[in-house]
């Protein structure tokens, strides 16, 4: 009997889903924050620490001559340069028109980003119209997103697409930034210059080599708070243009936390808001035992991350469960409450903290359609007192399930 060669039909295959994407783009927006911080900070910080060099050897010398005033020489000219610095990186034209640019940047990536979003999906609104003027014409076509899965490189090599230009954006222009970016630009301005102040006082008791460490320590916080900046506001813009564009389509915002994200922002990963409506999100929310922080700047409400300085969390354009594709905001609940139960966390948030969330999701039946091997795991580590680890463990995300 001759056997059929006929070979079985194979299962179609499944492109990437919108977590897939989520995934990768918050790959490629870490990226983008870690060259605009360094971009931001970094020739303040190449100052500063040549500055550091320089004045270690001046002061080395002038303890090595004997002579009364070489210390005091070695000081006044380290103060002096200390200004300078000040001047030239920290002046009224250069921080807040370089955290601008930031602004511009993240922009093109959400642009890029939401189309991405918005592909993988099954969009049943079509967007609103937006004046003629305000809209862009589409430039060719880019490397699609699945050509971009099919590459070899981990995500973050990646190369970011080219910017998608046909979202009109009203209030994150590049011609006219946001407000509240410019209120963080100016902030962090202040504050980094205020650094340079107080180590310049801190540098008016310095005799010796050794007092030099304490005023440079305070000065080198100055850069830092740069890159902070020009992170948040990276992650804020980027979260602006997805909440414009679901204004837009009228579809949802969709809260997604890192797994091992805090525990305020865990408590929002699958929230959804109907901006066009004019919802936000549940600015109480939190796994732990502590009233989270308030939204930052006051009064203005949960919109979107960042939940707080270094937030990672992102929002995406989401149009409701769509027939074959999962219930995302379910399996981001659920992903939730399980690294709540797993103690996944960073070293900036205590065991302790972690610790009550887990016996509060417990004992308040959050954590009841959780496996029960994760359940006895997290019992087992409020009885002890401790988790065995805290690090998300490496490997393939499991697939959501798809809906009927």
């Amino acid at each position: 009997m001759s056997q059929s060669t006929d070979a079985a039909p194979s299962a179609p295959p499944q492109g990437p889903n919108l977590l897939d994407v989520a995934a990768i783009q918050a790959a490629a927006l870490l990226a983008v924050e870690a060259s605009a911080a360094a971009a931001v900070s970094g020739p303040l910080l190449a100052a500063l620490h040549w500055l550091q060099r320089q004045s270690r050897a001046r002061f080395l010398l002038a303890e090595a001559s004997g002579q009364p005033t070489a210390a005091a020489d070695a000081r006044a000219w380290t103060v002096q340069q200390l200004h300078r610095i000040a001047e030239t990186h920290l002046g009224p034209d250069t921080v807040v028109p370089a955290l601008q640019a930031v602004v511009r940047r993240a922009q093109q990536t959400g642009m890029a980003h939401v189309a991405e979003q918005v592909a993988v999906q099954a969009p049943v609104r079509a967007p609103l119209p937006f004046p003629a003027a305000a809209v862009e014409p589409a430039p060719p076509p880019v490397v699609t997103l699945s050509e971009r899965l099919a590459l070899s490189a981990p995500p973050s090599r990646l190369e970011l697409p080219a910017p998608r230009r046909h979202l009109a954006l009203s209030p994150g222009s590049p011609e006219a930034p946001p407000s509240l970016t410019d209120a963080v630009a100016r902030a962090a301005h202040d504050t980094a210059l205020h650094r340079i102040e107080q180590a310049a006082k801190a540098l008016d008791r310095a005799t010796r080599p050794a007092d030099l460490s304490g005023a440079f320590t305070i000065a080198l916080r100055a850069p830092d708070d740069l890159g902070l900046a020009a992170a948040w506001i990276v992650n804020h813009t980027s979260n602006a243009v997805a909440r414009d564009e679901a204004i837009r389509r009228g579809a949802l915002l969709l809260w997604i936390a890192e797994r091992d994200a805090c525990v305020v922002c865990l408590a929002l990963a699958g929230h959804t808001a109907n901006v066009l409506e004019g919802e936000g999100f549940d600015e109480f929310a939190t796994f732990g035992p502590h009233r989270p922080p308030e939204p930052w700047p006051p009064g203005r409400g949960l919109t979107g991350p960042p939940r707080h300085p270094h937030c990672r969390c992102q929002t995406v354009v989401y149009f409701g469960v769509q027939a074959g594709q999962p219930d995302y905001a379910a399996v981001l609940r659920r992903e939730a409450i399980r690294s709540i139960l797993r103690g996944y966390s960073r070293p900036s948030e205590s065991h302790r903290t972690r610790l009550v969330a887990a016996e509060r999701a417990l004992r308040s039946g959050a954590a009841a359609n959780a496996p029960k091997s994760v359940r006895a795991y997290a019992a087992s580590a409020v009885l002890a007192g401790k988790f065995p680890t805290r690090a998300v463990p490496v490997g393939p995300a499991r697939q959501p399930r798809r809906a009927a």
